[in-house]
Parts: C-alpha cells; sequence; structure tokens
C-alpha cells in the first residue's frame, strides 16, 4: 500500500497530496493526515485514489451522522467539522477565481454560515427506487433507497418514511409547460417542497401554494424554481438589499427573477423594476407576488438570452442594477455578448452555485469593463460540495 501526507482539500471534497510530485487527489481523506491509498486512476497529469487506512486523523474529522454517506452522491463534508467545512470553501473560491482573474485579497468577504448544517433543505428531488424513493448514488447511475435526508426538513423525511407514490405516469400534465418539464415528470423523478403552514406539495401536482420568506410570504407553484435554504436566501437578499441602497440606481432588473424571490426581498420601490422570466407558472406566481407586495415592475415574459440586447439598447435616464441569478450552467453565450457590448448595466450583482461557471462568467465580464468589487460566499447547502456565491461588479467607466 502506498502512503501519502493530504496537503489541501480540493473543491469537490477530495484530499491533495502528492506521489513523486505528481498531484493525488485522494477520497475520504482530509488536510494533516497521513493515509494509506488505493490507486483507481493513474493518469498524466495526475493520480486519483481513495483512502484504505486513515493513520493519523485530522482533529477536525468526524463521524458522519447519515448512514447512507459514501453511497449517496448528495453529501462531501459530513467526515469534518463544520468550521474547517466553511474555511475550506472560502479558500476554494478564492484559489478558484485567482488563478482566472487577478484579484486582490480585499475583493474577498467572509463566508456566511448556516444556522445548521442539518435540516435546512425545503425541497429535494428524489428518484423512484426499487424500495420508495432515493437519491442518485455516486456512481451516477443507480439511485440509493433512503428513509430520510439528514439534510431536508423533518416534515419532508415524513413524507419519504410514508412512501407516498403519486401516479407521476398518469398525471394530466398542463398544455403550458416546456417539453423539458414534462419529460422530468414522466421520469418517474418527484420534487417534495415544504410550504406554508408546514404542507409538504410534491411536482407530480399542479398547484400554486405559499412559502414564507422572512417578514414574508411568496406564491410559488408545484413545478417552479425555488431556493432549498430559506433563512440563507434571506441572508442572500439582505446584502442585496445593503448593495441596491448604496447604489441608489434608477432602474431595477431582475433578469432572472422567477417568481421574484429577491426582488421581494430587496423591495426596490425607489427604481423602475424590470423582471425577466419565462417560465409559464413562474410568470403568474411572479404577477401573484408583486401584486400582493404593492410592487410596481414591467415583466418580460422570455429568455433573457432571447431578451437581453433589446433590453439594453432601450433608451433610459439614470443608472441601473441588474441581478444576475442563472441556471447553473451560467450566462448563455449570446447573454453574456450583449453585456459586454451593449450599454450594459452599471452595476451587476451575481449569484451562482456552481464555481466554474462563475469563474468564467466573472472573467469574461472583468476582461470586459466591470470591476469585480466583492466576493462573498453563502453556505447555502452545508455538508455538500456546492458553494452559492455572490459577486458584485461595477462598470469600469463609471471610476
Amino acid at each position: 500500500m502506498t502512503q501519502i501526507k493530504i496537503e489541501k482539500l480540493a473543491y469537490g471534497g477530495n484530499g491533495i497530496g502528492r506521489i513523486d510530485g505528481k498531484i493525488c487527489f485522494v477520497e475520504n481523506a482530509l488536510p494533516e493526515e497521513t493515509v494509506e491509498i488505493e490507486i483507481l486512476y493513474d493518469k498524466k497529469n495526475f493520480i486519483e485514489a481513495r483512502a484504505t487506512k486513515i493513520e493519523t486523523p485530522s482533529p477536525a474529522r468526524e463521524t458522519p451522522p447519515c448512514s447512507y454517506y459514501g453511497k449517496c452522491g448528495g453529501c462531501q463534508y459530513q467526515h469534518i467539522s463544520y468550521t474547517e467545512e466553511l474555511r475550506w470553501k472560502e479558500i476554494q473560491i478564492r484559489e478558484h477565481l485567482q488563478k482566472q482573474i487577478p484579484l486582490d485579497e480585499k475583493v474577498f468577504l467572509p463566508i456566511v454560515a448556516n444556522d445548521s448544517p442539518y435540516g435546512y433543505r425545503n425541497h429535494v428531488t428524489l428518484h423512484r427506487a426499487q424500495n420508495g424513493w432515493g437519491f442518485v448514488d455516486e456512481d451516477n447511475e443507480s439511485t440509493v433507497a433512503i428513509q430520510k435526508c439528514l439534510l431536508a426538513a423533518q416534515e419532508i423525511n415524513q413524507w419519504i418514511s410514508t412512501d407516498q407514490r403519486p401516479q407521476t405516469e398518469d398525471q394530466r400534465l398542463d398544455p403550458r409547460l416546456r417539453e423539458d418539464d414534462k419529460k422530468k415528470i414522466r421520469q418517474e423523478r418527484i420534487t417534495v417542497r415544504l410550504g406554508a403552514g408546514d404542507k409538504v406539495t410534491t411536482s407530480a401536482e399542479d398547484i400554486f401554494f405559499n412559502i414564507p420568506m422572512g417578514p414574508i410570504r411568496l406564491r410559488t407553484h408545484s413545478r417552479c424554481f425555488f431556493q432549498n435554504n430559506l433563512p440563507m436566501t434571506v441572508k442572500i437578499g439582505e446584502k442585496l438589499r445593503a448593495v441596491y441602497e448604496a447604489a441608489a440606481p434608477e432602474h431595477f432588473w431582475d433578469l432572472y427573477s422567477g417568481v421574484g424571490t429577491f426582488t421581494a426581498l430587496v423591495n426596490p420601490r425607489k427604481s423602475q423594476v424590470l423582471c425577466v422570466e419565462s417560465h409559464p407558472q413562474g410568470i403568474d406566481a411572479l404577477e401573484m407576488n408583486l401584486k400582493n407586495l404593492g410592487l410596481a415592475a414591467e415583466i418580460a415574459p422570455e429568455s433573457v438570452e432571447d431578451c437581453l440586447s433589446d433590453i439594453l439598447k432601450e433608451p433610459r435616464m439614470g443608472p441601473v442594477m441588474a441581478l444576475i441569478d442563472p441556471p447553473r450552467q451560467g450566462l448563455e453565450p449570446r447573454a453574456l455578448n450583449a453585456l459586454l457590448t451593449g450599454p450594459a448595466p452599471d452595476t451587476l450583482a451575481y449569484l451562482s452555485c456552481h464555481m466554474g461557471a462563475l469563474t468564467r462568467d466573472l472573467k469574461a465580464l472583468s476582461d470586459g469593463g466591470y470591476r469585480i468589487d466583492s466576493v462573498q460566499a453563502f453556505d447555502m447547502f452545508p455538508r455538500t460540495k456546492h458553494i452559492e456565491t455572490l459577486a458584485i461588479l461595477r462598470r469600469k467607466t463609471n471610476d
């Protein structure tokens, strides 16, 4: 067996050591540990391995509380203390961005911790398993049947443990649903959500319902996207509100508005508001939420890539703040090109849960006329490798 000293923690949760100078990524290994490993793949530029024995455990090592850990592919950090998880996520964001973009250390603000590393999810997406419902295995092919998920709210776990099976195959699909949404429903996967009054709703239903969001309630639909960590979403909203107040824009654009969550939390009543959303039920819920909040806003019922170029060309007076919270893949090339070539917003707030997409888009924006003022991680997904990051950018022409 080969023995190796672990130096640091890579994005994704693997320990990093070296064998004869060659980088080695080691599953289930933590910094400061000496471990025996089994080599899985020896590639040209790096080695992949798994730890078979921990010779000198890290002081930060913990026993994973979940019996599915190591089988289910959802969590990567249950074997490390939450304090160390937060510290390494800060390091990973900083190092990943600084490899591509020359950023001063003072740009990076401290990570915002979650109140608890467990029980924070207000929805989960489950896959049909042989004995009920479950999550995709680490092999990305099979499904691990579960009785509960430690990340999920108690009421969701009660739903899972009772093995409720709505007839997704026979569900009458709303004709306004996009084809990809119809496909998801037919493929025996389901999203289970917790709404107001601790009521559990699933994507097999076709209903609108309320979700409590700090001091307000928002309307959403059983098949719409909604943030899964409500307290952390409120904290991000508070940060965006502070940025909005400091920028004092004449226009506020929520370019991937969904049901209007962040527009509601920012509450930009001093500005002309534009929300861009293309999902049919998302638009319906957005209209309801704006009306309930008494907030005037124009709604563009299109995809961002289809309409952003035209939006930028419209005559306007005064500064613009735009919130960009795209899907995991980041900005589509047409949308990014529009920001780089058109009369772009003065302030951009870019929110992302994908480090690769975030780095790619921030580099393009910083090379194309924007200065990155701050980068701050919000631990939206404790115990997992995912990191929600908010970057604030200003147009360089404003200096």
